[in-house]
């Protein structure tokens, strides 16, 4: 399973490229989408577009995940993310991928086990998930790491559900509502635990079949 993280900008855009191995992670390719600051609005926009664009053809992930909306943020900030959003959103549509979206403190929650979890941290726990040599960078291409791995876990979980869509969908209403609490548990603990909660639960009655990396050798950034 290939997957598409994307940290979506109007002046930088993080990307990151995961593939699913059995239950190995694989970082194919990460980076950031950097325009010239210097260019007019609809310029800017149309060069992320297109970059953008490219990179989903180029490696043609299944899905694509990509952070939502933060309701925190100010009215002017909220509104560049949402134009950058609606890029991402108009090119992976275009490119006929699936959309999920994730809100950071639940793409926190699910990689470092904790909502509140800092930059260092996303980046560092996505070296060690991923078995990069060095934490990826910058931190943009970091994030959209992260949200790629939280969308893997997710349909990870699903699968082990037997092929339930509301337990997934449960799941990640409990990593939100516990999103803003500090924890000290390690990402692996946290999804053990969600994974083995996944595996004791009953057989859904309608018997719907379950949906079902290697260390990264060559791995390219932007």
């Amino acid at each position: 399973m290939r997957v598409m993280g994307i940290d979506p900008g109007t002046r930088v855009v993080g990307f990151g490229v995961v593939d699913r191995v059995g239950a190995r992670l694989r970082a194919v390719e990460f980076g950031a989408i950097r325009v010239d600051t210097t260019a007019t609005t609809p310029a800017r926009y149309r060069q992320i577009f297109e970059r953008l664009s490219a990179t989903i053809e180029t490696h043609r992930p299944r899905e694509i995940a990509i952070e939502s909306i933060f309701s925190g943020k100010s009215p002017r900030s909220a509104i560049k993310i949402g134009e950058g959003r609606g890029l991402a959103l108009l090119a992976a549509g275009l490119c006929d991928v699936p959309v999920s979206e994730y809100e950071a403190t639940v793409v926190k929650k699910a990689v470092v086990g904790t909502g509140r979890g800092t930059k260092k941290q996303v980046q560092e726990l996505v070296r060690v998930l991923l078995g990069l040599d060095e934490p990826p960078r910058p931190y943009d291409a970091a994030d959209a790491l992260a949200i790629a791995i939280c969308h893997v876990h997710r349909r990870r979980i699903d699968a082990t559900a037997n092929g339930d869509p509301a337990h997934g969908t449960a799941v990640l209403d409990r990593l939100r509502a516990s999103a803003d609490a500090e924890s000290t548990a390690a990402p692996a603990v946290a999804l053990a635990e969600m994974i083995a909660a996944a595996k004791n639960r009953p057989r859904p009655r309608s018997n719907a079949p379950g949906s079902s990396a290697s260390r990264a050798s060559s791995v390219r950034t932007r």
